[in-house]
């Protein structure tokens, strides 16, 4: 088992909190919510809205799209990014405390498709501890989508703890579109922690 799908795998089963604080530059409209997120055993998302502040917009048209989408593509895991679809090359070795990490620049096979920008790997266990840069666009309203995804290691497993997005949206004046979401409190039942242990 690689190190991406071994953490996939270590988030079955675990909840987290989530602080999500989206705005619209242009409209000057901003919002903050709280979600706790589970993940079941099977992969399936689910998130629970605990409290929100802010303009409606924001919360409909941006962390509800996004909470949604990730949802549908059940995005929980580090990004499936192999040899086989990407190039890979070594851009540093960064070596601090007696750790390692190497950092590559990632650009996809299939022009059309995926993720250009880098990944930072942990020398010791081969797990993701950033991801940033560019992916492609699902349509023509969403351009110049970027983001960023730091991860810690909990037990030798990345557990995401921040994401930073930002996209320019062609529709009705809105400009650009910013999250920044905040993870803590990760978390996986007594049941759940001794199957994955299995």
């Amino acid at each position: 088992m690689n190190a991406a799908e071994k953490q996939r795998q270590a988030m079955l089963g675990a909840q987290v909190e989530m602080q999500i604080d989206g705005r619209f530059t242009n409209l000057k409209q901003s919002g903050s919510m709280r979600v706790l997120r589970s993940i079941s055993r099977i992969g399936e998302l689910g998130n629970k809205m605990l409290e929100f502040t802010g303009d409606d917009r924001v919360k409909s048209q941006l962390i509800a799209r996004f909470l949604g989408e990730e949802q549908k593509a059940k995005a929980f895991g580090a990004m499936p990014i192999t040899p086989k679809d990407y190039d890979f090359q070594v851009a540093a070795v960064v070596k601090h405390e007696g750790k390692t990490t190497y950092v590559f620049d990632v650009k996809p096979k299939n022009k059309n498709v995926g993720f250009r920008g880098e990944v930072w790997i942990d020398g010791n266990t081969g797990m993701p501890l950033r991801e940033a840069g560019q992916v492609k666009s699902p349509n023509i309203i969403l351009t110049n989508m970027r983001f960023a995804r730091d991860y810690e290691l909990l037990d030798g497993i990345a557990v995401v703890k921040h994401f930073e997005s930002s996209t320019d949206v062609r529709l009705l004046g809105i400009g650009r579109a910013e999250l920044n979401i905040d993870f803590s409190n990760f978390s996986r039942t007594a049941a759940d922690a001794s199957q994955h242990a299995e």
